[in-house]
Order: structure tokens, then sequence, then C-alpha cells
């Protein structure tokens, strides 16, 4: 018990270091800030077939306008989006160069991670950026593995109190 314990629990760390590294590079490569009133402008090609946006805001962000465009200019998406996250298809009816384009309408700065592409892709960078699906994973793995190894921690306890017990009245058939 007191192995596995400690197992679980050194599984739950590791858990929570792999993905946290995969959490902060994505967000290294994806992360932007946007100026007051600002826009900022995410462009990638996309083949034919369905293209995603990801766009993650912070609580204070409020309603954001997000908008895609296709290669030829044309306006494929226009909305308002909430925090903490949106993540939408849309038809990519020719290959090309499709753009993301988000305004911050608040008066301070804003903080956001966007990325935009075919919707394998987009999906695939998205679910890596699941932190409720790792805290969940972490500290389920950490809970079961503290209470295996308290578990564990009593059973030693009163087994060596047993033990006493036993040498103390001369009673060693059941030790080995």
């Amino acid at each position: 018990m007191l192995i596995a314990g400690g197992a679980i629990s050194a599984i739950s760390f590791a858990i929570l270091g792999y993905y946290g590294t995969q959490f902060v590079n994505l967000q290294d490569v994806s992360k932007y800030a946007i100026g007051p009133n600002g826009t900022q402008e995410i462009r990638q090609y996309t083949d034919v077939g369905q293209g995603a946006y990801f766009v993650a805001l912070p609580e204070s962000a409020g309603q954001t306008p997000v908008k895609v465009t296709g290669p030829a200019g044309d306006t494929i998406l226009d909305k308002r989006i909430e925090p903490p996250f949106q993540f939408e298809v849309f038809p990519a009816a020719t290959a090309g160069n499709y753009t993301l384009l988000v305004t911050n309408p608040s008066s301070s700065d804003l903080e956001i991670v966007a990325f935009v592409g075919d919707q394998q892709t987009v999906a695939s960078k998205s679910l890596s950026l699941s932190s409720a699906t790792t805290i969940f994973a972490f500290s389920f793995l950490l809970i079961a593995g503290i209470v295996i190894l308290a578990a564990g921690v009593i059973i030693t306890i009163l087994d060596m109190r047993r033990i006493q017990k036993m040498k103390q009245f001369g009673d060693t058939s059941d030790l080995v």
C-alpha cells in the first residue's frame, strides 16, 4: 500500500509536470498582447475543408469582437465572443491564408491565446490547452495516492502494534 500510494502520487506529479510544460510552451507560441482599442491579426494557411479558430480570453475581457476572413478577403465569421474561450469551426471553401482578427474593445491591454487553421490542428492545440482536464487528473491521482499512502501507513502501524502485543505474550507463531 505504501509503494502503491507513493507511485500514484509520483504519477500525478508527472502528469502535472508534462501537461503544465505543454501548456506553457503553447502559450508562448500563441500568446498575443493587444493594446487598448487595438486589433491582432493571426494568419494561417488552410486547405479546402473545415477551418477553425480558438481564442482564450481572461475573465475581465467581456465581449470581444472576432472576425474570420478568407483568402479573397471575404468575411466568413463576424461575432462577439465571451470568456474564457471560444472554439468554432467554419467552412474553408478555398485553400489559402485565412485570417483571424481579434479586437480589444476596452481601454486596457488584453492578453489572449489564439490560433486559426484547419479543424484537426486547431482542435488538437485547443485540447492540449485544457487545463481543467489536467487539473482534474492531477487532483484525482494525487488524492488517491495520498489516501492509499495513508492507508498503508495506518496498516503498517497497526501491524507493528499487533506484533509487539504478540511478542509481549510470547506468541511468535504468526511471525515469519
